[in-house]
């Protein structure tokens, strides 16, 4: 059907009190207290949070006023923005899920390490801090990435869709607003918290003594952290891959609707 630009108003856009958009606004609702917890448990809940966010969103981009709307607008600045913090985002969630992967690989090995040789030993000494050393340049790395879409996100152009009514200023913030939190959560992508601080704190104690009597007992400890921290990683690793995948979806239905 052909659409005659001239004829679209931003007022032909979703009402602020449509459905899907109360469902959004209840989802960005939930998320807003997941940036002060940490825990696996938490981070697992917010990335479904997030994912279910997203498939909200498609169902709003598949509106046909949206559609039209959107249409209307594709050439404006914002719409880029949207497209290449969509980018960023995935972009984040890949490099979150890669990081985790290498901690999972460094853990693993740091464990077979441990079974075979001699506590407080050069070769143990030396694998721990190779593990600290992963640790510190995968946060920095994440860290970065981070930044970066938070520039994005946080500096997105004011469309002129924000001065011409409330309806279409609704859309357009839920949408930023969307991606913000897309932000918030990769944050926490790191793992779980209190076991990583857990297992920082065992492999400290084994590389910072000498060999002596209770070496089974630390060595049992720590190989257990890491078995429960390896645990949560892959956990986390599914609702990304989970995330990512809708992430995917969204973005496909974005571009088909400004590509009309």
């Amino acid at each position: 059907m052909h659409i005659k630009m001239a004829h679209i108003r931003s007022n032909s856009l979703p009402s602020i009190n449509h459905p899907t958009i109360l469902r959004i606004k209840e989802e960005l609702r939930k998320l807003k207290g997941f940036e002060v917890s940490q825990t696996a448990e938490a981070i697992l809940i917010a990335l479904e949070s997030l994912k279910d966010l997203y498939t909200y969103v498609d169902d709003l981009l598949c509106l046909s006023l949206t559609q039209q709307a959107l249409i209307h607008h594709r050439r404006e600045k914002w719409v880029d923005e949207m497209l290449n913090g969509s980018v960023q985002l995935m972009d984040l969630c890949s490099s979150a899920r890669g990081a985790l992967s290498s901690m999972k690989e460094h853990m693993q090995a740091l464990q077979s390490g441990l079974r075979r040789r001699r506590v407080g030993g050069p070769s143990i000494k030396c694998e721990i801090r190779s593990y600290f050393l992963y640790r510190k340049k995968a946060e920095k790395d994440l860290n970065k990435s981070l930044s970066t879409l938070k520039k994005i996100s946080n500096g997105c152009s004011s469309s002129p869709l924000l001065n011409e009514n409330n309806n279409a200023s609704m859309v357009f913030e839920v949408l930023r607003e969307v991606m913000r939190k897309g932000t918030a959560a990769c944050e926490g992508e790191d793992g779980d918290v209190n076991l990583v601080q857990r297992v920082d704190a065992s492999l400290s104690t084994l590389c910072g003594h000498d060999s002596s009597k209770d070496d089974d007992a630390k060595v049992s400890q720590a190989q257990k952290r890491m078995v429960e921290l390896e645990g949560s990683i892959e956990r986390i690793d599914g609702g990304l891959e989970c995330l990512f995948r809708q992430l995917i979806q969204t973005r496909v239905v974005f571009l088909n609707n400004i590509s009309l």
